[in-house]
């Protein structure tokens, strides 16, 4: 049950939101990217804030308005928009894809947002076994398990499902949260237990 004092914010946040002309509320974070505008060059930066539709960029002076720009962030994955706003900071982008695609990003970052603290994080297992990598589809490719734990998995790939999409390592099912430099990770649902 919320009390009066949790509404009046919650009101606040969406009004605050509503007079930025945005549809989303927007999570403010301080990760390291690397962006690309249309001349391909690779160029460092931070992401200050994400939302579904939009993120904000900080970065040395580099982009014009309308640029298509690719974000490479490493937890979240690949994020594709164009420049609609400057600031003194760096850039305002407005993140393009489909409603699923939409869903997928708000999905991978309350992944992202939930993970548990480097302390509750179960222990990785460093491996190199070859595996199978299926899709939701039925698509098979071999892959290399680079690390696992009880709760997920870092694969070695040329496959780049998209983050949300449910795959399956030989026969352990799971859901990509993230790409890498060399494939994907991978979150295991929690084990169920029977009463």
């Amino acid at each position: 049950m919320s009390t009066a004092p949790d509404i009046f914010e919650q009101d606040a946040e969406r009004l605050e939101d509503a007079a930025d002309g945005r549809r989303e509320r927007r999570v403010s974070l301080r990760l390291p990217l690397y962006f690309r505008l249309p001349d391909g060059r690779r160029r460092p930066g931070v992401l200050a804030d994400l939302s579904v539709r939009g993120a904000a960029v900080i970065a040395p002076p580099a982009a014009i308005l309308r640029d298509e720009v690719v974000l490479e962030v490493p937890d979240l994955g690949t994020l594709q928009g164009k420049v609609r706003r400057l600031t003194d900071k760096g850039f305002g982008i407005t993140l393009t894809g489909t409603k699923s695609e939409r869903i997928a990003r708000a999905d991978a970052l309350t992944v992202f947002l939930n993970r548990p603290s480097e302390a509750d994080r179960p222990v990785r297992f460093p491996t190199r076994e070859q595996a199978v990598l299926t899709t939701a589809d039925g698509f098979s490719v071999q892959c290399v398990i680079l690390d696992i734990s009880g709760t997920g998995a870092s694969i070695a790939t040329a496959l780049f499902p998209s983050i949300g999409a449910t795959v399956r390592i030989g026969r352990k099912k799971g859901v990509v949260t993230r790409h890498h430099a060399e494939g994907i990770g991978i979150s295991f649902p929690p084990p169920r237990y029977k009463a």
